[in-house]
């Protein structure tokens, strides 16, 4: 069995170094930014080491999902360190249309890349 440790890269394993993403991308879909805040809570309290059932008890997020998100904000892809919290935002990776999951992700990756050459 794998432990936290090992799911977790030593560079992008600090989300306050991540980037943040603006509240601006959520416009328009108060649900989605309801998804996205519980995720994000979910995994910054992983990597405080809370006991999942506890987050989940926080989140309604289940120990499965939060590792998969965790996984998904560490992972790296096409030249850019590690989405970060970009990773949890909704639908960006979940639809089955091929070509909606590529103009997705180039547009989470154009909006990540932009972050990071302004800070």
């Amino acid at each position: 069995m794998r432990t936290r440790v090992s799911l977790i890269p030593a560079e992008p394993g600090d989300p306050n170094k991540w980037a943040p993403v603006p509240e601006a991308a959520f416009e328009g879909n108060e649900k989605s930014y309801e998804t996205y805040q519980r995720r994000e809570l979910a995994v910054r309290l992983y990597f405080q080491n809370v006991p999942c059932l506890q987050i989940q008890s926080e989140t309604g997020i289940c120990k499965k999902e939060v590792i998969r998100h965790v996984k998904a904000c560490v992972s790296s892809v096409a030249g850019v360190r590690s989405y970060g919290f970009y990773a949890l935002i909704p639908h960006n990776a979940a639809e089955t249309d091929i070509h909606h999951r590529c103009r997705t992700k180039t547009l989470i990756e154009t909006m990540f890349r932009s972050f990071n050459k302004r800070n």
